[in-house]
């Protein structure tokens, strides 16, 4: 094989080689795109400022977040221990909508969402809003669920 044949093939493989890489990259971004419109509030584990949990049949317990340290201000003010809350700061933060289900108008007692086993609020930027959680779904690796009072999502 001569030298000019050589080079050709070298170039075409180097071509390759980008259109290969720029495609993984192109792929990358967008399952990092469709990750983020998926999630279901804009701000991050550093903006929430306090959470309150409703279990079905028991108080309210709530908590607030000054710089980094939390404590519990519902039922009875006393310091907390910042992990837990911190890991669910950080759990609500990425929450997602894998699936929109049934509209705002649907029967909410079908999905457990008439009387919620757990309503998380969360304060973050100066706002809040709630999720209440329902039943699990039929393969029980989701729950059904409900943002303020939109529509039933995964």
């Amino acid at each position: 094989m001569s030298g000019r044949a050589t080079a050709i093939l070298a170039a075409v493989l180097a071509i390759l080689a980008l259109g290969y890489a720029g495609l993984l990259r192109w792929e990358r971004q967008s399952r990092q795109e469709e990750f983020r419109a998926k999630r279901l509030f804009d701000f991050d584990t550093a903006d929430v400022e306090g959470l309150r949990l409703t279990r079905e049949g028991e108080p309210a317990v709530a908590a607030r977040r000054t710089d980094e340290a939390w404590s519990i201000v519902e039922p009875h003010p006393i310091p907390a221990n910042p992990d837990p809350w911190r890991r669910m700061a950080e759990a609500v933060a990425g929450l997602t909508n894998e699936r929109t289900v049934a509209d705002e108008d649907a029967p909410m007692g079908d999905f457990g969402l008439d009387a919620p086993g757990l309503v998380v609020r969360v304060e973050a930027r100066g706002r809040e809003h709630a999720v209440a959680f329902g039943k699990a779904t039929p393969m029980q690796d989701r729950r059904y669920a409900r943002l303020d009072d939109g529509p039933v999502i995964l």
